[in-house]
């Protein structure tokens, strides 16, 4: 059977089980307080939706130059204004 390893403090003094509950408590406050996290995300998502829209934006602009060039070519090609 394996024995497990008393907790201790940062100074080797060793907790009781008051202690283990107060900081425990005290440890899961603060996490869940803590909001860098969700701030992180957020901004991960801005940036997704950005990207996106660039994306899109960029493939739009695309297919409007192909078209605009090959009417051109086609101007020059024929004589006649498309």
């Amino acid at each position: 059977m394996v024995k497990p390893v008393p907790l201790t403090f940062l100074n080797g003094s060793a907790f009781s089980l008051g202690d283990r509950k107060q900081v425990m408590r005290a440890m899961l406050l603060r996490f869940f307080k803590n909001e860098t996290g969700a701030t992180a995300i957020e901004y991960g998502l801005i940036t997704c939706v950005l990207s996106l829209t660039i994306i899109a934006g960029v493939g739009m602009a695309g297919d409007a130059y192909q078209n605009m060039f090959t009417n051109l070519a086609n101007w020059f090609n024929t004589g006649q204004m498309p």
